[in-house]
């Protein structure tokens, strides 16, 4: 396994096949902000916006596409603050449980919760290194950590302890 740290803002290897995203459980975080025209009429827009249901924090959905989206729902937004340390935890399971399942080899992960949220960097590397000791893992060999220049030196301190090489 390796972890390679890449400074947020730029350009992912090629060979990343799926990349997680910060999310919400009404996926708002990740909506376009553009307005865009639309020919339905405002009572049919606004019943459709109360039949949505949430998505329950800790739950990752996966977008097709190449390379593959993987939304972490981390937020609640109705909750302050809007994010728990559980829910980070439980999609970072879960995100290493899918792409173990569809076989990946390579994924791009932010720090959860430390976007949107006020989780600590060091906490996440913290949480994250719990979950790859306790995940078995037979196909991912390379995350992408995403992280700030401020960030890379305490996250790679705390994850220096796993068996793993850790590149910047």
């Amino acid at each position: 396994m390796s972890i390679v740290i890449a400074l947020s803002g730029l350009a992912l290897h090629p060979s990343v096949e799926a990349i997680v995203a910060e999310e919400d459980t009404f996926l708002v975080l990740s909506a376009d902000p553009k307005p865009r025209e639309t020919h339905e009429r405002p009572e049919r827009l606004l019943a459709h916006a109360r039949e949505i249901e949430p998505v329950a924090p800790g739950t990752v959905l996966v977008r097709e596409g190449s390379p593959r989206r993987f939304l972490a729902i981390v937020h609640d937004l109705n909750e302050e603050p809007s994010w728990k340390e559980e829910w980070v935890e439980d999609t970072l399971r879960e995100i290493l449980r899918k792409a173990e399942e569809l076989g990946l080899e390579s994924i791009a992960l932010p720090m959860l919760g430390t976007i949107h949220g006020s989780l600590e960097p060091r906490r996440f590397a913290e949480l994250l290194k719990k979950t790859l000791q306790d995940t078995p893992l037979t196909h991912l060999t390379t995350i992408w950590l995403m992280a700030s220049a401020a960030s890379v030196h305490e996250i790679s301190e705390v994850l220096s302890e796993l068996d793993c090489d850790i590149r910047n």
